[in-house]
């Protein structure tokens, strides 16, 4: 028992050294201890030096946990290290929230307690191997109890519906059902503690799970779009427009030219029967916004992830401006520079902003994982 208590403290403290501290100890109940921890890798990665680094795209920070009433309602009497996660895993799948925060939060150590309600939410999502949906908004809410890990535990979340979504090139009319009503869901869920919060969290999901449903497509069609919302349009032009970039070999000799070969394949329609997974491509969020502040008086979505751009209500120009999005990443400045002299003003000021400010500078830091956007066997 001792030697438990004492991992806790040397995990909360040092939690960039957890797999070095599990070899240190001795056999016993401390070093299993640390070695189930270790195997949660948001437990032991530190990104920028700090897990509160870790950016809230979306405004989580400033939720309240919306079962601390019921937490209140326990007994005071701190735990010192029960074995709880078995007991989460058994309410988590039942959807049991009393049973939940009755086994979380009693635990003293604010690491433990923030991982076992970040077990909970994962567990909830995902009783069984696939995610299931229609307990997305149930889920969500427990990630707010998670501490400084609920962005992490929100994007373990998006990432896991947008596994389960179809592929971009299938017909599969009741999937996309399925988790247009589960964002509707979450968001209506989420309006009551913030209705700002709640619209940029399902926008959010939406750019994540689109994203993925191109990142598993093996031909560019406009499937989606036959069961998206309008939430979910800006996401389907982001997502077209990426995989043609990274997929396309020969390119349009254009701005204008890319949009018409967009908008043909947007036009097609696949009956692949892909598995439903992970996606090949690796996470979708995480492209850092290059150019100014979003321009005045233009609605705005997340891009491929964690960035936002401005969208037009034009549909082609703003699957334009999606293209001028990509390209200022891969520092394809002609193509920005095209945009900036267009004849649809909103495709200029979203170029204007794109482009450096410093001529002399080659422009924004492209990600290594989007420099290689236009890599690639050409598949269309």
């Amino acid at each position: 028992m001792v030697q438990r208590a004492l991992v806790n403290l040397l995990i909360e403290a040092y939690p960039e050294d957890l797999e070095l501290l599990c070899g240190a100890l001795p056999a016993g109940g401390g070093k299993e201890r640390c070695a189930a921890l270790s195997r949660r890798p948001h437990l032991v990665e530190v990104p920028q030096g700090s897990i509160d680094k870790v950016p809230d795209v979306v405004g989580l920070a400033s939720l309240a946990f919306p079962y601390r009433g019921l937490a209140e309602e326990l007994p005071q009497d701190p735990q010192e290290d029960p074995q709880v996660q078995p007991d989460i895993a058994r309410a988590a799948s039942d959807a049991d929230v009393g049973e939940i925060v009755a086994a979380c939060e009693p635990l003293r150590s604010e690491l433990l307690r923030s991982e076992c309600y970040f077990l909970a939410a994962e567990k909830i999502l995902r009783p069984a191997q696939r995610a299931q949906p229609e307990r997305l908004p149930l889920a969500m809410e427990f990630c707010l109890g998670t501490g400084s890990y609920r962005v992490r535990c929100a994007g373990n979340l998006a990432r896991a519906v947008g596994s389960g979504a179809p592929s971009a090139d299938a017909a599969d009319s009741e999937g996309w059902a399925a988790i247009a009503a589960a964002i509707r869901a979450t968001e209506a869920r989420f309006a009551a503690l913030d209705a700002e919060v709640a619209a940029r969290l399902a926008d959010w999901l939406w750019a994540e799970v689109v994203w993925s449903s191109y990142a598993r497509a093996e031909q560019l069609t406009g499937n989606p779009a036959d069961h998206l919302p309008q939430a979910g349009l800006p996401h389907l032009r982001a997502s077209a427009a990426w995989w043609a970039a990274k997929h396309w070999s020969e390119r349009p000799p254009g701005l204008d030219a890319w949009g018409l070969a967009l908008q043909a394949a947007l036009q097609r329609r696949g009956s692949a029967t892909h598995e439903r997974g992970p996606s090949r491509a690796g996470p979708g969020v995480g492209v850092q916004t290059p150019g100014a502040p979003l321009p005045a008086g233009l609605r705005s979505a997340f891009f491929l992830g964690a960035a936002r751009r401005p969208v037009l209500d034009d549909a082609a120009a703003d699957l334009l401006a999606c293209v001028l999005e990509l390209a200022a990443r891969r520092g394809d400045w002609e193509l920005v520079r095209q945009g900036a002299a267009h004849e649809d003003e909103g495709l200029r000021r979203v170029a204007e902003r794109l482009l450096p400010s410093d001529p002399v500078q080659p422009g924004p830091k492209v990600e290594p994982a989007r420099q290689a956007a236009g890599e690639g066997r050409q598949r269309r």
